[in-house]
């Protein structure tokens, strides 16, 4: 098995060959990932940092270990900034799957440009 950073190396190389604009970076002092100057994804104390909106913001927040995240602070304690979240190495088997995610959240952002990046309210019951 891979170590976290031969994996968030991959995942880098990988969306900079198949995705127009998208480059690997350093970003917040950090190895990162970002499209046309914008970050989406960032690799943080062996784990990474996802910026995501509505379901998929939730979902990985439901991970185990999953938490808030501020690029530009990390160590502070949640909330951390709107949209991003650190997802443990213990779940680097979805990080393929959050860094596509990522990507196509910030596409949709560009796209619409308005998208709430702050996480839905749960549905009612």
């Amino acid at each position: 098995m891979a170590n976290t950073r031969t994996k968030f190396d991959m995942i880098s190389e990988y969306l900079a060959r198949s995705h127009d604009g998208v480059e690997a970076a350093t970003l917040y002092r950090k190895p990162g990932l970002r499209r046309n100057m914008e970050p989406f994804a960032l690799f943080h104390r062996d784990g990474m940092a996802f910026r995501l909106h509505g379901r998929t913001l939730v979902s990985a927040l439901a991970l185990p270990g999953a938490q808030p995240f501020d690029p530009l602070t990390p160590d502070k304690p949640p909330p951390g900034w709107p949209g991003w979240v650190w997802v443990p190495p213990s779940q680097m088997i979805r990080w393929d799957r959050l860094s596509t995610e990522a990507l196509r959240c910030l596409r949709e952002a560009n796209e619409k440009s308005r998208v709430s990046w702050k996480t839905p309210e749960p549905m009612p019951p």
